[in-house]
């Protein structure tokens, strides 16, 4: 069952009529979600009653007592928190008291939040007590930037139960991430399945994002049960670290599934190397980056994918899908065919390259005139499946 409280174009006399209704039920309710903006003091509700929630959606637009005494009152019973707000939190209060005793979420597998629109400047960072406050936390999503100081979320669970991470960074929480070793070598992340670093909308408007050039190596090191990683950083310095942590066999590489760098530009000369070097990638979406410098020589399809045969004879069985990322507004669709025929013919497993529908139709017209060859007629089938597009 679940209750939602709507305080926002409420009356005072509404809400109580409504409070008394949700107090009255609240003893059979496992899963809740609020929303509401404005200060949550006053609106009455019995936060007593609330007993044994196992899952919280608390969407509010100003953060007061009542919204950390709710939190504190379920903390024992809870196994999912979203928390959602377009104001100021007191992250500090999410895992200790007013007067300073820990909160522990001893059920918790996932903890969400999502920030938006918040003044950053009037964020408490404050080092809490060096409690194990999330013993048990599967999954973690932040979409704005690290509020604690130190390992507060991943103390204690990141050797036996985190399997996922997606969190948001600038240069200021990228800089506490890495002084306080959220991803060392002591300490390794050895469930870690789903690894998501997305850069923050407004960085510009602080001091530029700059990973430094080892980082990528030392965290992909310390996960290697990794499936996913998705880098959403519009960096294109951070391409050659990425392709030096894969061929320096990083233990992920065993493991790696998908992988998602929308910023980064890689030519068909990149994807092979990678399918050489990831023996279980499946997916892979990126920016196309030509031919590469020993293949764009090629004038012949027919010649190209000869070539890359020979360089390339054990490549990897289960690659399925390529999602080609136009950010140029006039890009060169004519190599993006060259280079789907290729997996195609050279990828047992291949499905199709995702095109957005812009190009859809100049890639469809460089597939024909490959299937009009006496090269490829006999490959026809195959080819043609490839004609598919994305919104």
């Amino acid at each position: 069952m679940t209750v939602y409280s709507f305080g926002f174009h409420a009356s005072a006399k509404e809400l109580a009529n409504c409070n008394k209704v949700l107090n009255n039920l609240c003893r059979q309710v496992q899963a809740a979600s609020f929303y509401g903006w404005g200060s949550p003091q006053g609106h009455g509700l019995d936060v007593d009653a609330h007993t044994g929630l196992t899952k919280l959606t608390y969407d509010w637009g100003i953060f007061g007592e009542e919204s950390y005494n709710l939190f504190y009152m379920h903390s024992h019973t809870l196994q999912h928190l979203t928390i959602r707000s377009g104001g100021v939190i007191n992250y500090n209060r999410l895992i200790q008291t007013h007067d300073h005793s820990a909160i522990i979420y001893p059920q918790l597998h996932t903890l969400m939040i999502e920030i938006d629109g918040a003044d950053f400047n009037n964020y408490q960072w404050r080092t809490p007590k060096r409690k194990v406050f999330f013993p048990k936390l599967h999954r973690f999503a932040l979409n704005h930037i690290y509020p604690f100081c130190d390992n507060t979320i991943f103390r204690g669970n990141r050797e036996k139960s985190i399997e996922s991470i997606s969190i948001t960074i600038d240069a200021n929480s990228l800089e506490a991430l890495e002084s306080h070793g959220m991803f060392d070598k002591t300490n390794p992340c050895l469930g870690l399945k789903y690894l998501t670093i997305t850069e923050e909308d407004e960085s510009h408007l602080f001091d530029e994002l700059e990973l430094p050039p080892d980082m990528l190596q030392r965290w992909l090191s310390v996960t290697p049960a990794l499936c996913s990683l998705s880098l959403l950083i519009d960096d294109p310095t951070i391409k050659q670290p990425l392709l030096t942590s894969i061929q320096s066999t990083i233990p992920c590489s065993k493991t790696l599934q998908l992988l998602i760098i929308p910023h980064i530009s890689l030519s068909l000369q990149d994807i092979f190397f990678l399918l050489s070097n990831l023996p279980k990638l499946t997916d892979l979406h990126c920016m196309p980056g030509g031919l590469g410098p020993e293949y764009a020589p090629f004038l012949n399809p027919a010649d190209l994918v000869t070539r890359i045969s020979l360089d390339f004879m054990n490549v990897q069985p289960y690659f399925k899908f390529w999602r080609a990322v136009f950010n140029d507004p006039d890009p060169e669709v004519t190599y993006v065919a060259w280079s789907s025929v290729a997996l195609a013919l050279l990828c047992p497993s291949f499905s199709y390259t995702a095109v957005p529908p812009k190009q859809m139709i100049s890639y469809e017209g460089c597939l024909d005139q490959l299937i009009s060859t006496e090269y490829f007629k006999p490959h026809q089938d195959r080819i043609k499946r490839l004609f598919r597009s994305y919104c």
